[in-house]
């Protein structure tokens, strides 16, 4: 994913935030990062930046496409609901428009 800022506007586009981790993954992430000469603020960006290209490759461009045609072993079913539908919007109760 790629956003395109105008540099005209804004020189930096960063967000501080703070997250907690459990000790053994801190020192895990410590080692790592000073086996591999990063900070530890540029080995969680490359992580995360990481699992959200993995994420985006892995997950369908619609996900709601999934769903598509499951409907289609209900075609009687979805008839039968037609025709009551219908039905019930033909019939006329003239005591209710009294």
């Amino acid at each position: 994913m790629y956003i395109d800022i105008n540099p005209y506007y804004c020189n930096y586009v960063y967000m501080k935030t703070t997250f907690e981790l459990p000790d053994n993954l801190f020192k895990q992430a410590k080692v790592y990062a000073a086996i591999h000469s990063l900070s530890l603020k540029e080995l969680f960006r490359q992580a995360i930046s990481e699992k959200l290209t993995n994420a985006e490759k892995n997950s369908p461009e619609k996900p709601w496409m999934g769903f598509y045609g499951e409907g289609k072993n209900f075609k009687a079913e979805l008839e039968n609901l037609d025709n009551l539908i219908e039905s019930e919007f033909e019939t006329i109760n003239y005591e209710e428009w009294k």
